[in-house]
């Protein structure tokens, strides 16, 4: 496939007629997530010019780069797609650019102006008008989300749930005052260029924190970590008397309250180990306390447990996990209510830019898949990546408690300290939060998998707070 002409500006029928032909000879896979995704605080994302021609061709365009005929698969689909979505107006290929590539998503960022304000069109009333008067051209700019299936390829059916997605993010915007993209367009079939589902999100003004944070001073990454603190706060203001996830039915649903499904019981993950027992399903979420949610999920997978053959495997062990969850709800730490929590609050789906020498401004939080109303205590979890370092295990709940020396990081747990209110330092920092925050991880996942490590740890470590509770004379009884 040598020389192809990649000057596209849009696609006229001879653009379409040559994408075709080209298509019979790419290959569908695209390359995993592990071949092209980077490992740290990069300042720069290797994979942002991922479509530019010399990243697809070897050098005089006679051939491809190993591996890149899918790019050039992949770019095609994305500009006709666009093309349909958008007859009206031309995509300048240049703007293509790789956003980030997850393990369940593709996000690229794609700008568009209409014909009619191209500035090369010159026989146009408008773009003589608007070269006249000096008027830059209107440009959109958007976030296409491309779903990946389980193998990280774009040929099976997605890992990510888009209609799910769809209904969680419209949720949100309508109830949370935050800057959060906004769903232009979707298509949950297979029937478009992409030959998949996608979601075309409005594309938010900053730079992803993951990769500005090496550019800032110390004054700019404090200034950054005092708005992710009141941005957390006001999330979790967001309450409902239930847990779980934003059902799919808030898109047809006429009511202002937020439906909600259950988490399920089992997982997805256990369901697949075991297809031929009882299958995740969603229904409605209870209204509940969240003591009365955690008792009643313990409960749950007890049930389970017992269908499946395994219930005298764990069931001391779920004895142990009650007990602790009763012990949290006698000292206070479990509230009446839930609270809405992002669930991946990383500065991976964090937007922001530079204001001035000593301040930042937080622009967007991105990538809401995973959020869901959970207990205060998992709501309220601070941002102590910053104080602890990016080679931290961001699941490792312990390391909220965890003390910096003198120096840049007590700084940025000092800022934390500034921006939060006195119930989130308490929630955000004390052991028990960070216990309780295991334990909500152990119920929601259940036991049968490499929970029961974590469920006696945290059964220990309650133990070690407060003897008194006897959670040790049930370790014993247990041992």
């Amino acid at each position: 496939m040598a020389n192809l002409d990649m000057s596209i500006q849009g696609l006229s029928k001879v653009d379409i007629a040559c994408i075709e032909a080209a298509r019979e000879y790419l290959p569908d896979r695209i390359p995993s997530n592990d071949e092209l995704t980077t490992s740290g605080y990069e300042s720069e994302n290797p994979l942002r010019r991922l479509f530019d021609d010399e990243n697809i061709f070897t050098e005089g365009g006679i051939g491809f780069l190993e591996g890149r005929e899918t790019v050039l698969r992949l770019k095609f689909r994305i500009l006709q797609l666009i093309a349909d979505l958008f007859p009206e107006s031309e995509i300048e290929e240049s703007s293509l650019q790789v956003l980030g590539m997850g393990s369940f998503n593709i996000v690229v960022a794609v700008a568009l102006q209409d014909k009619a304000q191209r500035r090369d069109s010159g026989i146009d009333f408008s773009a003589r008008v608007s070269r006249f008067l000096r008027i830059p051209p209107r440009i959109r700019k958007f976030a296409l989300r491309i779903p990946r299936d389980k193998k990280g390829d774009m040929n099976g059916p997605p890992v990510s749930d888009v209609a799910g997605d769809i209904a969680t993010q419209r949720v949100i915007s309508s109830c949370l005052g935050l800057l959060i993209p906004k769903i232009e367009k979707y298509d949950l079939g297979p029937r478009n260029a992409l030959g998949r589902p996608y979601t075309l999100q409005t594309l938010l003004p900053g730079k992803n924190l993951h990769a500005l944070w090496l550019e800032l001073n110390p004054q700019q990454k404090a200034s950054a970590i005092q708005q992710i603190t009141q941005t957390v706060e006001k999330i979790a203001a967001v309450t409902t008397p239930a847990a779980g996830f934003i059902s799919l039915s808030n898109l047809t649903s006429g009511s202002s309250a937020i439906a909600l499904d259950q988490f399920n019981v089992p997982t997805d993950k256990e369901a697949k180990l075991r297809p031929h027992f009882a299958q995740p399903s969603q229904n409605p979420a209870p209204s509940q306390t969240p003591f009365g949610y955690l008792i009643d999920h313990c409960q749950r997978w007890q049930k389970y447990e017992e269908e499946i053959g395994r219930a005298n495997r764990n069931k001391n062990m779920w004895r142990i996990t009650i007990a602790v969850a009763k012990a949290l709800d006698r000292r206070g730490w479990l509230g009446q209510c839930f609270h809405l929590t992002h669930g991946d609050l990383f500065p991976r789906n964090i937007l922001a830019k530079i204001t001035g020498p000593e301040t930042v401004k937080i622009t967007g939080i991105v990538d809401w898949d995973m959020a869901c109303f959970a207990p205060k205590f998992v709501a309220l979890r601070p941002p102590f990546w910053a104080w602890v370092g990016h080679s931290m295990d961001e699941r490792d709940e312990d390391l909220a408690t965890y003390e910096p020396p003198e120096g840049r990081f007590q700084t940025l747990k000092q800022a934390f300290r500034s921006a939060a209110s006195e119930e989130f330092i308490i929630f955000g920092l004390s052991r028990e939060s960070a216990i309780a925050r295991k334990l909500f991880r152990v119920v929601n996942s259940g036991l049968l998998g490499d929970r029961r490590h974590l469920a006696l740890q945290l059964a220990e470590e309650w133990n070690a707070l407060y003897p008194e509770d006897k959670i040790g004379d049930l370790e014993a009884e247990w041992n």
